[in-house]
């Protein structure tokens, strides 16, 4: 399966889980995807997980308009750590 795919992939699943589009942003890596944190993600959050574990990182950090989930996925052919 190709990296875009796979990326993809990611973006719809959160999507379906959440309810909520992830922002796509490019970072040095690869592909950032962004969700903020809802009630949605929260009630879904043992699955978010699964998901963004698939990236090369992931995490949550607080912002002045709330908290963000995110996770990283590269956009080059190689194996995860």
């Amino acid at each position: 399966m190709g990296e875009r795919h796979s990326i993809d992939a990611a973006a719809a699943h959160l999507e379906e889980l959440t309810g909520t589009t992830p922002t796509r942003r490019r970072v040095a890596e690869g592909i950032r995807l962004e969700l903020p944190f809802t009630d949605s993600v929260r009630d879904h959050w043992e699955q978010v997980l699964k998901i963004m574990d698939r990236g090369i990182e992931f995490g949550l950090t607080d912002t002045p308009t709330g908290a963000i989930a995110w996770m990283t996925m590269t956009t080059e052919r190689r194996a995860r750590p």
